[in-house]
Parts: structure tokens; C-alpha cells; sequence
């Protein structure tokens, strides 16, 4: 038992069900639903970290009551978002089931938003350069997701990563000064 009326289905060769486990993905997106895989585990699964984290990160529209769960052997770390919140997401396969992951700009947005997700700052920092350097850079886009979330700082953490680099980014530096209001 997952929950109250959501069952994991044992297969008959596990030899025992303390030793099998559904996808963690999969578990997630049929208990968060509404909800995408998030953070860390997003930016895992572009590519833009080679950092192994455990716990799974989820966003969902869902109430939740503790925002660290572990469920079939899986520790799932949870953050409550509004409905309208609820955007930049793609469709992945894992096994027979589609799960929604945020998108690679979406990625990157929600970490700098709260780095936590993306395991701190400096963590944060090597995830922008990869997504920076990639081939899901878009910068209309990361704009354009920056002014939905409603957050400036935001902005300014990217804002503050590219002009550490050295400013060589400056065209996009000087978009996100748009995004910024006044405060530190």
C-alpha cells in the first residue's frame, strides 16, 4: 500500500517484496498528481549534473503534509506550488508510464529560485554553466519563465552567476536587469 486506495503491484519472480521497487518516478507521479519531477533530479536527468542525489524531488499542486516522505524504499523530498505554477513541464517515458519532468529552462529556473533544490549554490552554479553551455540554452525562454515565476531574485542569482563568470554574457545580463527590483 502506497496510500489509502493506491496499491504497488508485486511481480511474481520478485523473490521477496521487501527486496522489489516500482521507478521512483513512477511512484511520485501517481502520488503528487498534479505535479512534475523537479530540482536535482530534473537537472540529473538533462545532463547537467553528474551529482547522485537519493531523495527525489517533486512539485506538486497536491496539500502535502511533511515535505520529505520516503515511500517504497524511496525518500521523495516535496514542495507545495500553486496550480498556476504548474508550466514548463515535458512528458517522459519510464517504462509503459509517462511522468512529467520540468523542462531543461524549467530546470534551471526552479533552483534559482530556491537553490536547495539544486543542492545549494555552488551546485547551483555548475548546473547554470551546463545548461548554459548545452544545447537546451534558450534565453527567451529562461526570460520568459523568470517573469512567470514572480521571484527577482531569481534574476539577480543568475544575474550575479554570469557576471562572476567574468560577464561574458552580458546581453543576457542586461535582460535580467529588467527582471530586478531594488533590494539586495
Amino acid at each position: 500500500r502506497l496510500r489509502r486506495g493506491l496499491y504497488l503491484l508485486i511481480p511474481l519472480e520478485a523473490t521477496s517484496p521487501e527486496d522489489w521497487n516500482e521507478d521512483a518516478w513512477i511512484v511520485a507521479d501517481r502520488l503528487f498528481r498534479p505535479g512534475y519531477i523537479a530540482g536535482w533530479s530534473a537537472c540529473e536527468h538533462w545532463g547537467f549534473t553528474e551529482q547522485i542525489f537519493r531523495t527525489v524531488a517533486v512539485f506538486t499542486t497536491v496539500p502535502i503534509r511533511k515535505r520529505i516522505m520516503t515511500i517504497d524504499q524511496t525518500d521523495f523530498a516535496l514542495r507545495k506550488i500553486s496550480s498556476q505554477l504548474l508550466f514548463g513541464t515535458r512528458a517522459v517515458w519510464r517504462k509503459e508510464t509517462r511522468v512529467q519532468v520540468s523542462d531543461p529552462t524549467r530546470a534551471v529556473v526552479d533552483i534559482l529560485d530556491d537553490p536547495k533544490w539544486g543542492g545549494g549554490m555552488r551546485h547551483v552554479a555548475q548546473i547554470v554553466d551546463a545548461y548554459l553551455a548545452s544545447e537546451h540554452r534558450n534565453e527567451t525562454l529562461l526570460l520568459d519563465y523568470i517573469k512567470r515565476i514572480g521571484n527577482a531574485a531569481a534574476a539577480k542569482r543568475l544575474g550575479y552567476l554570469l557576471t562572476a563568470q567574468g560577464g561574458k554574457d552580458s546581453a543576457l545580463i542586461d535582460k535580467l536587469e529588467l527582471l530586478i527590483a531594488s533590494g539586495y
